[in-house]
């Protein structure tokens, strides 16, 4: 019909969400405080996304990890719209309010940026836009990008990784190999330090161990016991404080509760963050659990 036909001569060539690269380096450079620029690549396309995002963004850019924003734990529908209190949580985490100006984009299909877009207007934001092309377009056009490791150089971020804190596979093998003073202190919870070892060996720590549960720290409320309970938990255990300690767990997670406590105590400590999982994945560490049996015996010779 006639209304119709004037209705499309008096659409703009663009979709009215569409934002334009050039308005958008516009309002980056003018450092408009309430805009939150969000790449919003579907991590189930693009698996590599968040390191992607990492090693290049548009200049103050946010992460939305859409799957964690449609996700609701147990949930058979993987991209099922998220219920209100889902939704103002992962808001209030990455701090978008309803005040902001939202870009969306992605780095490669441009699907997730419009499903996010979606999800915003469905939740009556009133200013939410998708930029016209995705990343790699806005590269093209000229317009700037940024890595972490570029942020990394600003005030307040300069974050450094301490060397001392951690220990490598290779030098755990020498100080077993040379009967070295150090000490090895596994912190896994009692289930699964007692569980089976993987197949083919006869420990699920590494050899020479002592164990020490992080979780033997833990009072009611999980509260940290008293500092000379916690000495006592190593003491008793044959841990010696003045000699060096390395702990491990099975990933890295509880062995740094150990960690922290015995570096407080004064230590000389370190973390095999990856811990067990490393250990086992190498076959060579097979051979050397025999020091762990020899250590055993002359325990049992002596006492």
């Amino acid at each position: 019909t006639s209304s119709y036909k004037q209705k499309m001569q008096g659409l703009s060539k663009k979709f009215s969400m569409i934002m334009p690269g050039q308005e958008l380096l516009k309002l980056i450079e003018s450092k408009l405080p309430n805009l939150k620029v969000l790449d919003c690549t579907h991590t189930g396309e693009h698996g590599e996304a968040i390191a992607a995002f990492e090693k290049k963004s548009i200049p103050g850019s946010i992460f939305l990890e859409l799957k964690s924003l449609q996700n609701e734990f147990g949930c058979e529908f993987p991209n099922k719209f998220p219920s209100k209190v889902h939704f103002v949580e992962r808001m209030r985490r990455l701090g978008i309010k309803k005040t902001d100006k939202v870009v969306c984009y992605a780095q490669k299909s441009q699907f997730g940026a419009l499903r996010a877009a979606f999800i915003f207007k469905a939740f009556n934001h009133p200013d939410v836009w998708v930029l016209d092309g995705n990343l790699e377009h806005w590269e093209k056009q000229g317009y700037p990008v940024i890595s972490v490791e570029e942020y990394a150089k600003e005030e307040g971020y300069d974050y450094e990784v301490n060397k001392d804190f951690f220990i490598e596979i290779d030098e755990i093998k020498k100080n077993i190999t040379d009967k070295s003073e150090m000490q090895f202190v596994e912190s896994r919870d009692v289930e699964g330090y007692n569980k089976d070892p993987p197949e083919g060996r006869k420990l699920n720590a590494l050899p020479t161990h002592k164990f020490v549960s992080s979780e033997y720290h833990l009072g009611e409320g999980k509260c940290l016991k008293e500092t000379q309970e916690i000495i006592k938990n190593y003491e008793s255990n044959g841990v010696d404080l003045k000699k060096p300690i390395t702990v491990s767990c099975l990933t890295g997670v509880m062995a740094s509760t150990n960690f922290l406590l015995l570096k407080e105590l004064g230590a000389n400590v370190r973390i095999f963050d990856n811990s067990f999982k490393q250990w086992s994945a190498d076959p060579s560490t097979i051979e050397l659990e025999k020091y762990h049996i020899q250590l055993s015996l002359q325990i049992t010779l002596r006492t």
